[in-house]
Formats: structure tokens, C-alpha cells, sequence
């Protein structure tokens, strides 16, 4: 009977507590999910506006967390916590935003994350690329264009 009454007991303070579905196990199967590239998982763990961060990262074949450690999650009320935890790409700590939806926590992160600067200088490399192609292109074509007009000068 006292069986019984423990086992009872430690489900209903399971069940107070929400059984562990707490903003930390989110985060933690998000982060995780995105250290291994496991795209689709860390799509089902986020808010509509991560998407898009996830699907930049997908095509870019690159993650920003390195390592899932202490893990820290503070929940500023019943549908908001911020969640840090060790390490991006720069092996530093980092933050991630959570929010409650119904009975369910979600990465929200609708702006592109915190890349450690490696966003940036990724985004300047393709920059800096378009524009060498597109400059040699442009010389090329004017070079043609000349060859060109002194064909028809000639004739």
C-alpha cells in the first residue's frame, strides 16, 4: 500500500512539474539536433520564424553550436525563457529564445543567430565573389563589344 501511495505520489509531482517537457529539454534536442546537423529535427523544434535560420544553415552545410553543455534555461514567465548554454563556433556560450505555444515549448530565434562574426564574413565572401564575377564578366563583354567594332571599322 505504501508502494502505492509513493508511486502516486512521484507521478502527480511528475505531473505538477509538466514531467520534464520543460524549456531545457527543448533546447537541449534543438541544440543537439542542429550541432549534428539534423535539419528536420531542429524545423520541428522551432517556431515558424526559425525556420528560415534553419534553412540557411541547411544550405550553407554549416551549424553554429559545436557542443551542447551547461545548459541554463531562465523562464521570465509562463510563455518566455532564455536558454544559455556552451559552445557555438567560437567554443563561447550563446543564448537561445524560447516560447510556450499552447503546451509546448519552441526555439524562436527569427533572426539569424549569433554566428560568432562567421555569419558575416560568410556573407562578405559571397559578396566579395558576386562581385569578382561580375566584374570579370563586364570584361569580357566590353572587351567583345570592341573586338566587335573594330570588325565592323575594318569592314
Amino acid at each position: 500500500m505504501k508502494k502505492a501511495i509513493f508511486g502516486f505520489a512521484a507521478i502527480a509531482l511528475l505531473a505538477a512539474c509538466g514531467g520534464g517537457s520543460g524549456p531545457e529539454n527543448t533546447a537541449t534536442s534543438y541544440l543537439s539536433a542542429l550541432k549534428d546537423q539534423k535539419w528536420d529535427d531542429a524545423i520541428a523544434l522551432g517556431t515558424e520564424e526559425t525556420k528560415a535560420n534553419i534553412e540557411f544553415m541547411k544550405t550553407s552545410g554549416t551549424s553554429p553550436v559545436t557542443d551542447v553543455k551547461d545548459l541554463k534555461c531562465e523562464v521570465a514567465n509562463d510563455t518566455t525563457a532564455t536558454c544559455s548554454f556552451c559552445c557555438d563556433a567560437e567554443n563561447a556560450a550563446s543564448d537561445i529564445q524560447l516560447v510556450k505555444r499552447g503546451d509546448k515549448w519552441l526555439v524562436n530565434e527569427p533572426k539569424e543567430m549569433d554566428m560568432g562574426g562567421e555569419g558575416e564574413d560568410m556573407l562578405g565572401d559571397i559578396e566579395e565573389e558576386l562581385t569578382n564575377t561580375m566584374d570579370s564578366a563586364m570584361t569580357e563583354l566590353e572587351g567583345a563589344m570592341e573586338g566587335e567594332g573594330e570588325e565592323a571599322s575594318a569592314e
